[in-house]
């Protein structure tokens, strides 16, 4: 099965008000005009609960965090299914399909939280929906740290191509980080196998 917490984070990675922020300001930008902007605004007010119901979670992600989140979720839901049903037939297609898709997104995430829900109140430990997360973000910042090293890198051996003679001294030093790299990449990828165990082991 599907990992819920990689669904959960790559799901709400960017907060869902920022998404509705980008499909209005390109709809204004091709019509100049957002159709039923009242409706709209009822669905940003929404999206607002859901991020900040998603960062308890982030928190702690409790039953009673994981219910609430997913009663917004299904809201947001309901609220983009009205609006949607509520244009008229020359309404710009593309407002349409990035609503639909933003719908399908929420219904995605809900059932991630579904799943968390789940495994916190089945689990043999009760906690461990809190702890896998804290793990995984604790992974998500060792992975980006990563390719930020990576990164610096590949710059260091640019400007170290450019120089005659190369100092033998210098790399040494990227030989060395990059075993550093290397090393990193292979705990990164043994700690989300672990994860994944986790989660498989407390359903």
């Amino acid at each position: 099965m599907a990992n819920p917490l990689d669904l959960f984070k790559k799901k709400t990675k960017v907060a869902y008000s920022k998404f509705l922020e980008r499909i209005i300001k390109d709809e204004k930008k091709r019509n100049g005009s957002l159709p039923d902007e009242t409706g709209m605004k009822k669905i940003i007010n929404t999206f607002k609960t859901v991020d900040k119901a998603v960062k308890l979670v982030e928190k702690d992600p409790k039953p009673t965090n994981l219910a609430k989140l997913r009663v917004y979720a299904q809201t947001a839901g309901v609220d983009i299914s009205k609006y949607v049903s509520g244009l008229n037939s020359g309404t710009n297609p593309e407002l349409i399909a990035a609503m639909k898709e933003l719908k399908k997104n929420v219904e995605e995430m809900d059932s991630a939280v579904k799943a968390l829900d789940s495994l916190a109140q089945h689990s043999s430990d009760p906690a461990l929906a809190k702890k896998l997360l804290v793990k995984q973000k604790n992974l998500d910042a060792a992975v980006n740290m990563n390719i930020k090293r990576v990164s610096d890198f590949q710059n260091e051996i640019q400007k170290l191509s450019g120089k005659t003679p190369i100092d033998p001294k210098a790399v040494s030093q990227l030989a060395t980080k990059l075993k550093k790299i290397q090393g990193d990449v292979k705990l990164a990828s043994k700690e989300y196998l672990t994860i994944q165990a986790d989660v498989r082991d407390a359903f």
